[in-house]
């Protein structure tokens, strides 16, 4: 009966140390690389939305609206007011807890598009989203 137990709660506790472990060492790896680069850290989208449910439905309202351009012009126009400077880059959480990165710097679109896209690819989920109807490429 113990054994019943204790091995799915092992099994949880390994999928949960990996987890973590995997993430942190994802986490270094990108400061290193920013190191490298020069990056400076962007501005948090919003900083009480942890898991990025309420930033997905905000998209989904914005993209329902047809309204996807203006929302994002509006994102930085905000941003910018709340941080007092110009912010040409943020970073917003999207579910399950990954980063998304949102840009409109000259410069970074140039090196993302042109200039260093092998370094920066194509994330797998995007590419098994738009694969069947773009292939693979800058347009994905």
């Amino acid at each position: 009966m113990r054994r019943a137990i204790l091995l799915p709660l092992l099994a949880g506790v390994a999928f949960i140390a990996y987890h973590l472990i995997a993430f942190v060492i994802r986490y270094q790896k990108r400061a290193a690389k920013a190191r490298e680069w020069g990056c400076k850290p962007a501005v948090t989208w919003d900083r009480t939305d942890i898991f990025g449910y309420k930033n997905v439905q905000e998209l989904l309202k914005a993209d329902n609206e047809k309204r996807m351009v203006d929302s994002q012009v509006e994102r930085f126009e905000y941003l910018c007011k709340r941080e007092g400077r110009i912010c040409h880059t943020f970073q917003a959480i999207i579910p399950p807890g990954r980063m998304a990165w949102v840009t409109y710097e000259p410069e970074n679109v140039k090196a993302i598009l042109a200039t260093q896209f092998k370094d920066f690819g194509i994330p797998r989920l995007r590419i098994l989203d738009f694969f069947p109807m773009l292939g693979r490429g800058i347009v994905s």
